[in-house]
């Protein structure tokens, strides 16, 4: 059987792809692995962006398996895998402006879910000095963390555990 002719992919789509999977495997999701682009129908020379995905080592080594009773993650799998990975990215890029533009800290810990607070409401908390006044705020931090952390486990699956990676 003949070599595949490699054709080294441009710069601009290895950083579109790379960006549009936020250098992560489609496949394991598990962020900060080195990762490598494959082509998804295994010809080196097909460089279009929707034949591209990142995929870790480990994953692509899982692309190259013959014989034996592992079975190989094959072109059809593997596009199921960056579809879903592909939209779960979309979807937590779109999510930090709503929560950057919730006020979080200042005004009442409901606004972590409703952000919305009036302009009274803020200069109330940002002018209103007394000593009650800052412990509350500081109660609240602890508050709000814990809703951020709840709404971020619930968006974004199990890998929002305080820091932790998945054992």
């Amino acid at each position: 059987m003949a070599k595949k002719l490699r054709v080294p992919i441009p710069d601009d789509i290895a950083a579109e792809i790379l960006f549009l999977s936020d250098r992560t495997c489609c496949v394991c999701n598990v962020r900060g692995k080195q990762v490598q682009i494959h082509h998804i129908d295994e010809n080196p020379a097909n460089n279009s962006i929707e034949n591209l995905c990142i995929l870790c080592f480990e994953c692509h080594d899982q692309t190259m398996i013959k014989g034996g009773f592992g079975r190989k993650l094959e072109a059809n799998q593997i596009i199921k895998y960056r579809s879903e990975w592909l939209d779960r990215v979309k979807a937590r890029n779109n999510k930090p402006d709503e929560i950057a533009s919730t006020p979080t800290v200042t005004g009442s810990t409901e606004n972590v879910i409703v952000p919305t607070v009036t302009d009274e409401d803020y200069l109330y908390y940002k002018t209103y000095d007394d000593p009650d006044l800052l412990k509350d705020y500081l109660n609240k931090i602890l508050i709000v963390h814990q809703a951020q952390l709840t709404i971020a486990q619930t968006k974004l699956g199990h890998r929002c555990d305080n820091g932790n990676e998945p054992g």
